[in-house]
């Protein structure tokens, strides 16, 4: 009998736990695509392109964006980056 009780109570814990990483997974996939959704962010100011367009570091990746300010601005400073489907865009005014 008091096998039993231990097999039911190891089987429940087990069938919490998988629950709990599963819920866990859920929330990490939930907060990924909240964060792709999201359009305007504050990155890194990095540079410029051979090309001369803005490169911008936002969450471990560089954006490469079309300036939207004429004046100058130093290395690491914080911008707002745009991100959308016609393209990225800096801006620090």
């Amino acid at each position: 009998m008091a096998n039993e009780i231990q097999a039911d109570l190891l089987g429940a814990l087990l069938n919490f736990q998988e629950l709990v990483r599963t819920e866990e997974v859920v929330s990490a996939k939930e907060a990924a695509l909240d964060e792709r959704k999201r359009t305007d962010v504050t990155g890194r100011w990095w540079g410029y392109t051979a090309d001369g367009s803005g490169l911008v570091l936002y969450n471990g990746q560089l954006y490469e964006a079309e300036l939207l300010s004429n004046t100058c601005r130093p290395k690491y400073s914080p911008v707002n980056l745009r991100r959308t489907r016609q393209g990225n865009f800096v801006d620090w005014q």
